[in-house]
């Protein structure tokens, strides 16, 4: 099962100079430019010839102003959809991905720093076990 260490390694080593990841929401007193991965489900396990899971997991965003977190969000966005299908993320071989639910949306948060936007999008992987 990929674990959310496994899609944060892969998306920073994918984005050259990311801004910085943390492994939960923050709060209104820490960094501006900062993103979270959260497995959020999927369709589980299908074992039939090979074990297949597939996963979904939540993506977001958090920039100094509507432009820079779009820009970043769209960097990530991209770089997930463009990137070869079939690949390694964690150890398993990844050999179908996708977005759930279009790009990455404006979220509204009342507790954040001044000027700062986040922007959220849902993502799928189908891996073989």
């Amino acid at each position: 099962m990929l674990k959310t260490k496994d899609l944060r390694d892969w998306f920073v080593s994918e984005v050259p100079g990311i801004p910085g990841w943390m492994d939960k929401w923050p709060d209104g007193s820490q960094p501006i430019r900062v993103f979270t991965v959260s497995i959020s489900g999927g369709l589980g396990l299908d074992t039939g010839e090979e074990a297949l899971e597939t996963t979904s997991f939540t993506l977001q965003t958090r920039g100094t102003g509507y432009q820079d977190a779009e820009e970043w969000a769209y960097a990530l966005h991209n770089a997930w959809l463009d990137s070869h299908p079939m690949q390694d993320i964690g150890g398993y071989r990844v050999i179908g991905k996708g977005v759930l639910g279009g790009p990455p949306s404006f979220v509204r948060v009342e507790d954040v720093p001044q000027g700062a936007v986040i922007r959220a999008a849902n993502y799928w992987c189908r891996i073989e076990r």
